[in-house]
């Protein structure tokens, strides 16, 4: 196994460590061998990026650094270095922690996302103004599982983008990624305001018949060699699965000053109201960068 960062690199070879100190800062953890022992990570800097022998992630790309991660333990706030504040009073009183034996990464619990009668959502998380550093790939794990009884509405998953301060029009670029429930369960991932405006991949029927058990989306997404050049990246995949691709994407503008990517938002507001409570369970969100 290796554990380390920049400043304390370490390969151990079985059993149980720990690595302690107020600069530890970020730690990654990665299984090399067969079985994954305990890693205890303390200090006022610390955090943990865990990929062990439950926690995997088969299409990130190498060199990625974590900058959140949600286990199902905190609905308040993830690990990572960006781990801002929620600004939703409808996503505290609408997200919960629960016991929860089945999450795929093993930690003992789940985020559950309760959807109620009336209203359209569980509320918007602002998870970070900006990332701890701006990266030109981003990607993302999310594994959910979706009430067998869900209903059939549409809903943002989440958005990523680049800052106004990035951008040459007056409003900041957003893309962002959706499962069309009320159309069979489409994917659609979407740009805003900048480049390839509208749909930059739309694949019908991915997710109908995927309610009442857990899976794993994964995205990558890399920007463009410069502003306008139309050779941005986008791969979406279902439980492992590549469903669909794209290597021609404009995420910018060409008079825009940078093309890299700045921030993201958890976004679950869906795109009608609900006629029933119903709910969905994340066992795990991950969000990484370089």
């Amino acid at each position: 196994m290796y554990i380390g960062n920049s400043n304390f690199p370490v390969t151990v070879d079985g059993g149980s460590f720990s690595v302690t100190g107020a600069d530890v800062g970020f730690i990654y953890v990665q299984e090399i061998g067969a079985g994954v022992g305990t890693v205890a990570v303390t200090g006022a800097n610390a955090t943990l990026d865990y990929s062990g022998d439950v926690a995997t992630y088969p299409n990130r790309p190498d060199g990625m650094t974590m900058f959140y991660q949600f286990d199902g333990t905190n609905p308040q706030s993830p690990n990572g270095p960006s781990n801002d504040f929620w600004y939703s009073a409808e996503w505290q009183a609408n997200v919960e922690s629960v016991v929860d034996a089945t999450n795929p990464i093993g930690t003992g619990y789940s985020l559950k996302l309760n959807f109620l009668d009336g209203n359209q959502g569980a509320g918007r998380c602002k998870v970070d103004e900006g990332f701890a550093w701006t990266v030109d790939e981003l990607y993302f794990m999310y594994r959910v599982y979706y009430d067998p009884n869900w209903e059939m509405l549409g809903q943002k998953n989440f958005y990523w983008g680049t800052a106004v301060a990035n951008r040459s029009g007056g409003g900041p670029t957003h893309y962002y990624t959706t499962i069309e429930w009320d159309v069979g369960g489409d994917i659609h991932v979407s740009n805003q305001y900048a480049g390839t405006v509208g749909n930059v991949l739309n694949v019908p029927n991915v997710w109908n018949n995927h309610r009442g058990a857990w899976h794993e989306m994964e995205m990558h997404v890399v920007a463009e060699s410069s502003p306008g050049a139309y050779d941005g990246e986008v791969y979406y995949w279902l439980d492992d699965v590549l469903i669909d691709s794209a290597t021609d994407v404009s995420w910018t503008d060409g008079g825009d000053p940078s093309v890299q990517f700045t921030g993201m938002e958890w976004y679950c507001v869906r795109n009608g109201y609900n006629t029933y409570d119903t709910w969905f369970k994340v066992g795990e969100f991950y969000c990484g960068g370089k």
